[in-house]
């Protein structure tokens, strides 16, 4: 087998040390110190980015280690490794890693020139004061070559561990079954076409009812395609119950004796250990040390964890005192299946370089509930700041830097003259953005200083915020607005489609993209990749008849009307809950709509379950768990488009019906109307595409909760009249057609009652 190996990848993974370090950019002032530093060689006698390579055997490797030595420095005497410091040169011992680098290029600079010795240097220069520590050494050719082999050894075996790893998978993958003794109605037809489409390296969108088994339909025939060793799947979701659903499945494959990997992606701020959201290597001692403590943990992990979950990471890290976060990141080399947030592939600021900013691996991606990437793929490529941002964060830093004083007034000087009441324009001003730059170049120098140490906290949060801001700035083009409203100013992003098709397109083999509620699919299609890929629609695959589905005419929930709709949704209500005792749920468009109804309820028969913003992860699950009991009738008051109503599964008597208020359509407001105005001027149908299938989408969502196997049966009403219009009846399931009509409450009772007595 043949391998290509950089040095720095080696001395990287065996020799790291030090902490880890907050967001400020580092790299860029790196490479300009090396630049200085390089420029004051001498031209004759020095030489500076020196290519050396050599091939080895070693094991069953045909091995190629190569990179660039920084300096090569008289005449050939002496090699330099150039370092940039930013702490005070007399604080300085020399890292590990940086000696380490030096002598592997020394081996084979001398394997080259056939020198007996060599003298190497490592060069720390400081960044602000760009003043020089140089260490001297000299190493004889064995010494040299002693510790190369010693490192290329270790490291070797480790990718040995790797490699033997995916050979078991491989070989497992091929005699691994699907872990049910029978498929679903129509199941074995979904899986046969997601295998077929990662056999074509082709993109998939799906339209997979509820019950037809999605996760285990895309991940089964993902992890059978599996035939070649650097081969992930990446399973993307927005919801953490999608994350449940997929570990689980990946544990019946492993229980059915598959050798696979999984890991389990989690947002920083719930991996974290202190609450230190601002990461201050300083305070946090899950940083202090990180990198020595690294190598350790993972072979820790990876020796004893197939499946490698949220909680199984938090307690390993805490066993090695290092970051959650960031262990998961590096443990997620090693994984086969990596399960996360649309994030991890998606979003510029966040995304997996490490996958995603590379060609190395063969990458399958599966989008879970897929009609939620255009609005967060849109969140992706957005990015707001106001002016406390930039008058803030000029206020803790000018005492530094006087320069960034004047660079804030001119700042305010070029915004003083914008109309201040909402309005957009297809371009960012440049003397807006050009300040901005200055601003954070500036405040990048004086935030890695020591001297800004006790003030560096405070102003970090408004530097990240404005440097977020420029990051985004640099996509900007026609299907972006610049906002201005008050004293905020936002890049807008009305369609994030191509940014979604080109990282599909460079960074992955295959996709599927898979939802029940993608209608209509040309929409989903146009705005998630730029209409590319086959689509299919997997018939739901339970009875008809197992759901009463009510459309209640003359009702009327527009803004204006809500108050007047109050008693007769109430009324609605009390119909709804006669079906049987159980739970049930009424969906909202809205906190105040839904707080209209619930402030009017005069001792309901029933208990009532209400969501409040802001709820904690232990208050949801709190709630769940009331709707495990359906002893008695409990009505839970929700809102369209919550945790609630997408992504949970409310199986068996755990919900029993469910009531929708309204269409749900987004508010008309100045961003939406905007949005609007935008799909016009594109040849789409702006009043569709910005407020009609979006809250058509939440509405399926929510409906969707209710019957969720062969066996449930239940009952919702759409309580709006414009669900019999046609513009509205064409985006529903076609599996709703069948859907009954009811005039009045009195009509609902009656349709309740016969679907009732035919059970």
């Amino acid at each position: 087998m043949e391998l290509i190996l950089a040095v720095k990848e080696i001395v990287k993974f065996l020799y790291s040390t030090g902490d880890l370090s907050n967001e400020l950019n580092r790299d860029q002032i790196g490479s300009e110190i090396h630049s200085y530093w390089q420029s004051l060689y001498r031209r004759d006698i020095d030489k500076k980015e020196f290519y050396v390579k050599k091939s080895f055997k070693l094991l069953d490797y045909d091995i190629t280690v190569h990179g660039f030595i920084d300096g090569v420095l008289d005449n050939g005497l002496t090699i330099e490794e150039i370092k940039t410091a930013f702490i005070d040169l007399k604080d300085i011992t020399v890292k590990k890693e940086h000696l380490a680098q030096a002598m592997m290029y020394g081996y084979l600079y001398l394997l080259d020139n056939k020198m007996d010795n060599l003298d190497i240097r490592v060069t720390y220069i400081h960044f602000e004061k760009k003043n020089e520590l140089i260490f001297d050494y000299n190493y004889s050719f064995n010494e040299l070559e002693e510790f190369f082999f010693n490192s290329l050894n270790e490291y070797i075996s480790w990718i040995n561990k790797l490699d033997t790893h995916s050979l078991e998978l491989i070989k497992s993958v091929k005699e691994l079954t699907f872990p049910f003794p029978n498929y679903r109605k129509n199941q074995l037809k979904f899986i046969n076409d997601c295998y077929n489409n990662i056999k074509e390296n082709n993109t998939l969108f799906a339209i997979a009812p509820t019950g037809v088994g999605k996760t285990i339909s895309t991940l089964f025939p993902s992890v059978k395609s599996i035939t070649e060793p650097k081969t992930k799947i990446f399973y993307l979701t927005a919801k953490t119950s999608g994350k449940t659903v997929a570990l689980d499945t990946v544990k019946m494959f492993i229980n059915n004796n598959c050798k696979i990997k999984a890991i389990e992606l989690t947002a920083k701020e719930k991996m974290c250990v202190t609450g230190d959201k601002l990461c201050n290597p300083e305070k946090c001692i899950y940083m202090i040390g990180y990198y020595e403590k690294l190598k350790q943990a993972i072979y820790d992990m990876y020796d004893n964890k197939d499946i490698i979950d949220r909680k199984t990471i938090m307690d390993k890290a805490i066993e090695y005192k290092i970051c959650p976060f960031e262990y998961q990141l590096d443990l997620s080399n090693y994984a086969d299946i990596i399960i996360g947030d649309y994030n991890y592939a998606f979003c510029p600021r966040t995304h997996l370089e490490r996958y995603f900013d590379t060609f190395d691996y063969k990458q399958i991606l599966l989008i879970d509930e897929a009609h939620n990437l255009i609005n967060r793929s849109k969140e992706m490529y957005s990015a707001t700041i106001c002016l406390n941002d930039v008058n803030f964060l000029g206020e803790y830093l000018s005492k530094y830097a006087p320069s960034i004083s004047k660079l804030v007034d001119r700042f305010y000087d070029v915004v003083n003259l914008y109309d201040r009441d909402f309005n957009y324009i297809d371009e960012i001003p440049f003397d807006f953005l050009d300040l901005i730059r200055k601003i954070v170049s500036k405040s990048e120098k004086v935030l890695l200083s020591t001297k800004a140490k006790k003030i560096r906290d405070t102003a970090l949060p408004y530097y990240f915020n404005l440097k977020n801001f420029l990051k985004i700035s640099d996509y900007f083009d026609s299907d972006f607005k610049f906002v201005i409203d008050y004293d905020i100013y936002s890049i807008k992003c009305l369609d994030a489609s191509k940014f979604i098709n080109k990282t599909i397109s460079e960074h992955s083999i295959s996709q599927i993209f898979f939802s029940a509620t993608m209608y209509p699919i040309d929409y989903y299609k146009n705005l998630i990749n730029t209409n590319l890929g086959e689509n299919v629609t997997i018939p739901n695959p339970f009875p008809r008849e197992n759901l009463l589905l009510i459309v209640r005419k003359n009702t009327f929930t527009k803004y204006n009307d809500r108050l007047q709709s109050i008693n007769d949704i109430i009324d609605c209500i009390e119909e709804l809950v006669k079906y049987k005792v159980g739970n049930y749920i009424v969906f909202f468009p809205s906190y105040e709509y839904m707080n209209l109804v619930v402030e009017s309820l005069d001792n309901p028969s029933y208990e009532c379950i209400i969501q409040t913003k802001n709820l904690t992860d232990d208050e949801k699950e709190g709630i769940l768990n009331e709707f495990k009991d359906s002893s008695s009738t409990k009505v839970g008051f929700f809102i369209m488009g919550s945790v609630f109503s997408e992504g949970i599964d409310y199986f068996g008597d755990m919900l029993s019906g469910v009531m929708i208020v309204s269409v749900c359509l987004p508010p008309f407001d100045d961003y939406n109307n905007m949005l609007k105005d935008y799909y016009d001027n594109t040849n789409r149908d702006g009043l569709l595409y910005a407020y009609h299938i979006p809250g058509i989408s939440k509405v399926i969502q929510s409906v969707g909760r209710l019957i969720r196997s062969e066996t449930d049966k239940g009952v919702a009403i759409l309580y709006d009249d414009r669900f019999s219009y046609s513009n509205y009846k064409k985006l529903l399931p076609e599996s709703w057609a069948n859907a009954k009509t009811a005039y009045s409450n009195l009509d609902v009772k009656k349709h309740i009652s016969i679907f009732k007595n035919r059970q």
